[in-house]
């Protein structure tokens, strides 16, 4: 049955336990990539607020709750169809990951309200370039190479849902001429949206981390047993590389063989 919403009366919002159970099977799957991302932003947040200097001067503190409404939001929009709608707000998440890590990087020490005047120009122009604008310093020089292209990549395929062009209107004709309208996908859709989800997640993660002090991301990615955090998005490529730079700690020695393999046969995307 359809749930209504306290909030708002005479909305209902689709159940899980009225949709065909592949259809349900893929917005579960849809659930766990989004909250296993906001458990990420709460991590890397949490780590990085032990510095005394964090509350004045980080933009993740404030900039983290977009994130998080956004992150939310495509829960929600993914349950009723909204497929649209979700791609826009991914456009946004990639890009306001990429402002955050620029920002702070270049100008870490200084107080938010002063990076908001010292780097505006930065922060409103919509042209912004990952390869110059960000240092990937957790990554060997063909891995950045790697990154700024899937960035690339996921980048023009949201941004196509920003703005009306002649062909996102075409496509949207085929789609309403094929009965694929809001609230109406198929199994195949959401499943090609959650590989969609679980990349442009990735990136976003990968640009938080490289906001953020080195020691803020060894601190938690690594286990006090030397074994890599049991958490989705260790099943990037990008996250798995983050990952493997940790692997000069004393506690991953002992075993580090079979850590690498293990990290190995875990990415999937």
């Amino acid at each position: 049955m359809s749930q209504e919403d306290a909030r708002w009366p005479g909305i209902k919002r689709t159940s899980l336990d009225e949709l065909p159970p592949d259809k349900a099977a893929q917005l579960r799957r849809t659930h766990n990539i989004v909250f296993s991302y906001l458990g990420g932003l709460r991590t890397i947040n949490e780590a990085t607020a032990r510095d005394p200097t964090y509350r004045s001067s980080h933009l993740m503190r404030f900039l983290g709750q977009d994130l998080i409404e956004a992150a939310v939001a495509i829960e929600m929009l993914a349950t009723e169809g909204v497929q649209g709608v979700i791609k826009r707000e991914l456009r946004f998440i990639i890009e306001a990951s990429a402002k955050l890590a620029s920002v702070e990087q270049e100008g870490y020490a200084r107080p938010a309200k002063d990076k908001l005047e010292d780097f505006r120009e930065r922060l409103q122009s919509h042209k912004f370039s990952v390869q110059r604008e960000v240092d990937l310093y957790f990554f060997a020089p063909d891995v950045q190479v790697e990154f700024v292209q899937e960035v690339g990549r996921l980048y023009g395929t949201t941004s196509s849902f920003v703005h009306w062009t002649a062909d996102r209107i075409q496509r949207r004709m085929n789609s309403v001429e094929a009965g694929r309208v809001a609230g109406e996908d198929t199994v195949a859709d959401i499943a090609e949206l959650n590989d969609l989800l679980e990349r442009a997640l990735a990136a976003s993660l990968v640009l938080v981390i490289h906001s953020v002090p080195k020691s803020a991301t060894g601190d938690w990615m690594v286990g006090l047993d030397g074994e890599t955090v049991d958490w989705h998005f260790t099943q990037s490529r990008f996250v798995a590389a983050i990952d493997a730079a940790f692997d000069y700690k004393h506690e991953r020695q002992i075993r580090l063989g079979a850590l690498q393999a293990e990290r190995t046969s875990r990415i999937r995307f």
